[in-house]
């Protein structure tokens, strides 16, 4: 886009419903394959970096800095697979201590590709927790995200980052009053 010199990576982990983007209704079963980080059989975490480069390689090779959105839980990290919003996984994480190791690698791979500019893009943890469609876990979940995610981009890429929160939906219709 001309004139732009930061993008929001929404949905940058995975945690998609099956479909093509703009058309993932939640009717659609979720798609794992799209998840840069899974549990493989045995339990452990793994990671498909080709997903995450591709998702990011244009954007930096052209100038752009991603506000890194770190959302949608990957599917198989997720405490509740049905629970889904429009746009894909609307669950916490199943174990916040394997949430915070996926931000810790994720950042790690995103220092070693993209090297000292990953520290100065910014990182925001989720979108709209605070609408129904958005977010299924509650307040408390939503603090613990942060500090797990916060503390893991701290550790890979030290004080520069700035951290925020997720953007709030000020005007929506479903607004959950837990929020206010």
């Amino acid at each position: 886009d001309l004139f732009t010199s930061e993008m929001c990576t929404d949905g940058l982990l995975g945690g998609w419903n099956v479909g093509t983007p703009g058309n993932r209704p939640k009717a659609n079963p979720p798609d794992p394959s799209q998840d840069v980080a899974y549990k493989t059989a045995d339990g452990s975490l793994a990671y498909r970096w080709p997903l995450l480069d591709l998702r990011l390689d244009d954007m930096v090779a052209n100038g752009i800095h991603p506000l890194v959105m770190l959302g949608r839980v990957p599917w198989s990290l997720s405490a509740n697979q049905s629970q889904q919003c429009t746009y894909g996984n609307a669950a916490p994480p199943a174990n916040f201590s394997e949430w915070g190791e996926v931000v810790l690698r994720v950042c790690e791979h995103l220092l070693g590709r993209y090297g000292e500019r990953a520290k100065t893009w910014r990182y925001r943890i989720w979108t709209e927790p605070n609408q129904v469609d958005s977010f299924t876990g509650t307040v408390e979940d939503y603090a613990k995200m942060y500090d797990f995610a916060a503390a893991s981009i701290r550790r890979a890429l030290g004080p520069g980052p700035a951290i925020g929160v997720a953007n709030m939906c000020r005007f929506c219709a479903v607004s959950r009053q837990d929020w206010q």
